[in-house]
């Protein structure tokens, strides 16, 4: 036996039990990773306002990217426990917008974030609870909810289309294409046969 011959081998062979090892340990891992509870939001309605849902999942996406900053919103600006916050969020699964439309429509009602957290079905969506609080679409609160929304933007320094309702709330920002806080409106599609200019 030539222990210069059979010494590739046995590195062959220890990296194959090494690598067998590293499967094994992380699908035990991925077996043992905490689920949701099941009284938690994973696919919510939408409220129907078309303008508050797109801007709601891109709350989404800034509250996963900026998890402490957005915590911090929420616990300053819309009273939040910051407990309660980080253990929907990370304990919970639920989602970034959920939870600031459910803090927003709680403190435009005078009511503590988990009251409306704790009343969101996630099966009905939020149509019936924002109706129930006399919040739906097109109506005065609602409507504050989504000026807050632009001035949680502001602090965030995040860019923002306003819709024309808002338009004229702030009009300083309608007017200036240039603010860093509203986004130009895009250019309309050409139609069929038509070229860009």
């Amino acid at each position: 036996m030539n222990p210069a011959l059979d010494a590739p081998h046995r590195r062959g062979a220890g990296a194959w039990l090494m690598a067998a090892a590293l499967c094994v340990a992380s699908v035990a891992s991925f077996a043992q990773a905490p689920k949701p509870t099941a009284s938690a939001p994973v696919e919510v309605v939408g409220t129907g306002d078309v303008w508050l849902d797109n801007y709601l999942a891109d709350v989404n996406v800034y509250g996963r990217q900026y998890r402490a900053a957005f915590v911090d919103e929420l616990v300053r600006y819309y009273a939040a426990p910051r407990a309660m916050a980080v253990q929907l969020l990370d304990g919970d699964g639920w989602r970034p917008g959920d939870l600031f439309l459910a803090c927003a429509v709680a403190q435009r009602r005078g009511r503590p974030c988990r009251y409306v957290v704790e009343r969101l079905d996630a099966a009905q969506g939020w149509t019936p609870l924002l109706q129930a609080h006399d919040m739906a679409a097109g109506s005065p609160d609602l409507h504050r909810i989504k000026r807050d929304l632009v001035d949680t933007y502001r602090r965030w320094a995040r860019p923002i289309l306003l819709d024309v309702a808002l338009q004229a709330d702030f009009p300083e920002r309608a007017k200036d294409p240039a603010n860093r806080f509203v986004a130009p409106a895009p250019a309309p599609a050409p139609a069929d046969g038509e070229e860009r200019n």
